[in-house]
């Protein structure tokens, strides 16, 4: 990662946002590749299965071990697009306080984001979600993950949305939720009904 090296290191002052914009597309692309490469990965998987359901023990043991080594690739591919998201959560953070840059200034959050080890802010902002937050609900948010030195709470918001996701996916798989209701819930309609409810 070209790009995520140049930005590694770099003050959050001396950060740009036309370098934060091409790593967040350079990021895209290969969160995108990385999610082909499992799907791939995963159709094997079920070919080999499928294949192994008719055939000799011996075979079986055989499909098997090609089932778990193909699995390890999995695990490694989603190693990768775990941090390729995280990543990607972070420059868009950086860029939302890019964004309020001369606001900031003003700010006591300013010297505290200057002062702050670039490594360690990447870090930060990779864990959590400054995105449709006003200026004051950015300024808190940092803030408050700064001082507390991110408590779980801060990591869990986006874990259980995502938690939220699948369970909505696997309703429609096993027939529970129409798929129609399925998206509904999970839509931005509803997030929004629940943050004013």
């Amino acid at each position: 990662m070209a790009i995520v090296d140049k930005i590694l290191g770099t003050p959050f002052e001396r950060m740009d946002t036309r370098t934060l914009e091409l790593e967040k597309i350079r990021l895209k692309t290969r969160r995108d590749t990385t999610i082909k490469a499992i799907s791939k990965l995963e159709k094997e998987k079920s070919k080999l299965f499928n294949t192994a359901v008719g055939a000799s023990p011996l075979m079986i043991k055989v499909h098997a071990h090609e089932i778990k080594r193909l699995s390890l690739e999995v695990e490694q591919q989603y190693n990768f697009f775990m941090r390729y998201t995280k990543m990607s959560v972070a420059i868009t953070n950086l860029l939302l306080l890019k964004k309020y840059e001369k606001e900031l200034r003003q700010s006591k959050l300013w010297t505290k984001l200057v002062h702050m080890d670039p490594d360690a802010l990447i870090d930060v902002m990779g864990k959590i979600n400054l995105v449709g937050k006003n200026f004051e609900g950015i300024v808190d948010l940092v803030n408050d993950t700064l001082e507390s030195g991110l408590d779980e709470y801060k990591v869990g918001e986006e874990d259980d949305s995502v938690q939220q996701i699948v369970d909505a996916i696997t309703s429609v798989q096993k027939g529970v939720l129409p798929i129609d209701e399925a998206q509904k819930a999970i839509s931005f309609d509803k997030t929004l009904e629940d943050r004013e409810g």
